[in-house]
């Protein structure tokens, strides 16, 4: 019995860590979204996270993972402040190069920022480059831009629905 127990606890704790990081599958926004008034018009102000997980769930990209703010730096190399709305995605089993990063602008040098994005963007196109061309043909139309008060890149299939998802979400 005690056998028993101690395999159910474990399992379970397994379980616990297993879905950490994992994205959350619902459209829905996020608790982190609030009502804004804009010029007599309410609307929802989605957080970076919520739209990095809108594309993913309209993306059907569910083998993506959150980086931890703390972890970013081994990703992109740039001072990126802890109390910033920022969200990171990557492919969890290295296997795709698939990345969404967005970023909110407020108290990020921007050019510094540009160019770790640049260099990350070089680092997997030459991680890629043999192991899976076609993912690094992927990562050769990388969209990397900055919209007022954000900052973002994706490697996807449908760059373009990451952009329109998050001009939607966003603005």
């Amino acid at each position: 019995m005690k056998k028993q127990t101690v395999f159910c606890a474990l399992c379970i704790l397994l379980a616990g860590c297993s879905s950490q990081g994992a994205p959350q599958s619902s459209t829905e926004p996020a608790q982190t979204s609030l009502v804004i008034e804009t010029e007599g018009e309410e609307r929802i102000a989605y957080s970076c996270d919520d739209t990095a997980q809108r594309i993913i769930s309209e993306l059907d990209i569910s083998s993506m993972v959150s980086v931890d703010k703390s972890d970013m730096k081994q990703f992109i190399d740039a001072e990126l402040p802890q109390d910033a709305d920022i969200a990171f995605y990557t492919c969890g089993s290295g296997a795709a190069a698939d990345e969404i990063f967005i970023a909110e602008t407020d108290d990020i040098d921007i050019k510094a920022l540009e160019t770790a994005v640049s260099k990350r963007i070089d680092e997997r196109y030459s991680e890629f480059e043999d192991y899976k061309p076609e993912e690094a043909d992927k990562i050769k139309n990388a969209a990397a831009f900055e919209l007022p008060g954000y900052y973002m890149y994706f490697i996807t299939d449908n760059n373009d629905k990451c952009v329109d998802t998050a001009k939607e979400m966003l603005y």
